[in-house]
């Protein structure tokens, strides 16, 4: 039975990619400033509108982020329902997001719609290029003529091998949103710039913390070395909220360390950075399994 990849904006893809892997996305939204956003994988792709968007969030104007229209996920869905599809949807942590939540009401409504389709959904427990790195592993294996089980099941490997750490300029709106447990608050209290990581469960957590700028990047290029394994045939993705100097900076240091085969620079996700603020830098990489397990 022929099936469609799904997906949300958040995973940091642009069109091209989508257009190429023959994956729907749903667009999420973000406001500021009295100006929306509506993230397609389009908005990727021009880099005037990520500017603009930055450069309101420096001005400190006041943001707000939401999921895509209940009606859009619903049409996005159901056309692909329609001509007789099965579909699988990918989607942002549920643990950081009401995003996975308001797709699955939708496609709870849809299963009653289609009973003869079978729909899945699988929590990425990730996000940003962690969500996508799935997103991109789960298309290769559809394009190779696996099927919708075998995709599936190759999600919860694939899952259990991904490594998301990132550092953000200032960590307390995170703490505060409720989205960051354990000693973040104590990190940003007294200036340090922290390590932090996406875990098992698709909650963040403060791994370490560094004085300078310069320390917390070496403390992710040491965490991507330990982690990382068949350097000469894996790429990095690296993220980043409007500082590309910092990031080449970690490029550098990630080729002159590790060794990878491939890394690549991206902006993050509006959505994302809006949460995170400006300053924020992230690596994404799959690597050695975790050693807790969760399914």
């Amino acid at each position: 039975m022929a099936y469609t990849i799904v997906t949300d904006s958040a995973c940091n893809l642009n069109s091209r990619i989508f257009r190429q892997h023959d994956i729907c996305v749903i667009p999420l939204r973000v406001k500021a400033g009295g100006h929306t956003l509506v993230l397609d994988g389009d908005v990727a792709d021009d880099p005037q509108a990520l500017q603009g968007w930055y450069q309101r969030l420096r001005d400190g104007a006041p943001v707000k982020t939401a999921p895509a229209e209940e009606a859009v996920c619903e049409a996005i869905c159901d056309k692909i329902l329609s001509r007789g599809e099965d579909l699988l949807y990918i989607g942002f942590s549920s643990r950081l997001s009401n995003v996975y939540g308001g797709v699955k009401h939708v496609l709870a409504k849809l299963e009653k719609r289609y009973p003869d389709r079978r729909i899945c959904l699988f929590d990425s427990r990730a996000v940003s290029f962690g969500e996508g790195l799935l997103v991109m592993q789960a298309a290769q294996r559809e394009e190779a003529g696996a099927t919708l089980n075998e995709v599936f099941a190759g999600l919860k490997d694939d899952r259990n091998c991904l490594h998301q750490y990132f550092t953000v300029a200032d960590p307390r709106p995170l703490a505060k949103s409720g989205r960051l447990k354990g000693r973040a608050r104590l990190a940003g209290r007294f200036g340090r710039k922290p390590l932090l990581s996406v875990d098992e469960d698709g909650d963040i957590h403060i791994k370490a913390s560094a004085r300078s700028e310069r320390g917390i990047i070496e403390a992710i290029v040491r965490r991507v070395e330990k982690k990382m394994e068949d350097a000469d045939d894996a790429t990095v993705f690296i993220a980043h909220t409007d500082c590309i100097d910092k990031a080449q900076r970690l490029s550098r240091r990630l080729r002159e360390v590790v060794h990878p085969n491939e890394v690549l620079i991206h902006t993050l996700d509006p959505v994302i950075a809006a949460h995170v603020g400006v300053g924020a830098l992230g690596v994404f990489f799959t690597g050695v399994p975790r050693k807790k397990r969760v399914y």
